[in-house]
């Protein structure tokens, strides 16, 4: 279920509701950049446990909306910090 979530979420960066959308663009991450799709999927991962810690709605975490901010603010740290 959390891993459902999880890539949810990243499908949610495409207005995607849809796990099979987020392991296809993770994995389109992993082709394009690995660091940023670990981020990303970190960023996820952390912003839906939060999201579950806080005992936010069931249904918009199962949903992905808490996750794709996540993704997209770890992607956006691990840019404009450690980009060469």
């Amino acid at each position: 279920v959390f891993m459902d979530s999880v890539f949810r979420g990243i499908g949610q960066v495409m207005f995607a509701n849809s796990s099979l959308s987020g392991i296809i663009i993770t994995m389109g991450l992993l082709i394009g950049n690995w660091e940023f799709a670990l981020y990303g999927l970190l960023g996820t991962c952390v912003s839906t446990f939060t999201a579950h810690l806080f005992g936010f709605n069931l249904g918009a975490i199962r949903a992905g909306v808490y996750g794709y901010n996540g993704c997209l603010a770890a992607m956006g740290i691990a840019y404009f910090s450690f980009s060469r």
